[in-house]
């Protein structure tokens, strides 16, 4: 028992430690592909740029989608997601 409070004593101590130090980070995942499904990715870029302009830098910006949008036949600003 008292290995245990000490080892919660010490992940605490090092949890104030990295979070104080920590720096802002984002995951952004669209999962859905295809014209169809054209808002969830779309979502997902506009969440981006808000992130973006808040100061999170892009390095700290994971983002996970399908790339059939921009130059998808049916886009009629092609090259462009939103």
């Amino acid at each position: 028992m008292k290995q245990q409070f000490v080892l919660f004593i010490v992940s605490l101590i090092l949890f104030e430690i990295d979070y104080n130090s920590a720096a802002n980070w984002a995951v952004l995942v669209a999962g859905s592909n295809g014209w169809y499904n054209y808002r969830h990715q779309a979502d997902l870029c506009h969440a981006y740029q808000i992130l973006h302009k808040n100061g999170i830098p892009d390095s700290n910006i994971i983002v996970m989608m399908y790339d059939d949008l921009a130059h998808n036949q049916e886009n009629p600003t092609k090259g462009i997601i939103i």
